[in-house]
């Protein structure tokens, strides 16, 4: 089981619009993994997506996305 929240310094900033969409294209990228559409891998750059999830850590001020934990 995951604690997540208690290392966010500042749970009540979560933007909920930004979260969602952050989720949403993650779970977009991670179920395309290892697809194909017509012979052409669906799999594409992941780093948006895992940018988005960071920046939503950090936003909530969860420590290990903080700039002191950079």
């Amino acid at each position: 089981m995951m604690h997540t929240e208690i290392y966010c310094r500042n749970l009540e900033a979560l933007d909920k619009v930004k979260a969602i969409r952050a989720i949403h294209e993650a779970f977009l990228q991670l179920s395309a993994l290892g697809e194909t559409v017509d012979g052409e891998d669906c799999t594409y750059d992941n780093a948006p997506a895992i940018k988005a999830l960071a920046d939503v850590l950090a936003d909530v001020g969860h420590i290990g996305f903080t700039k002191e934990s950079a």
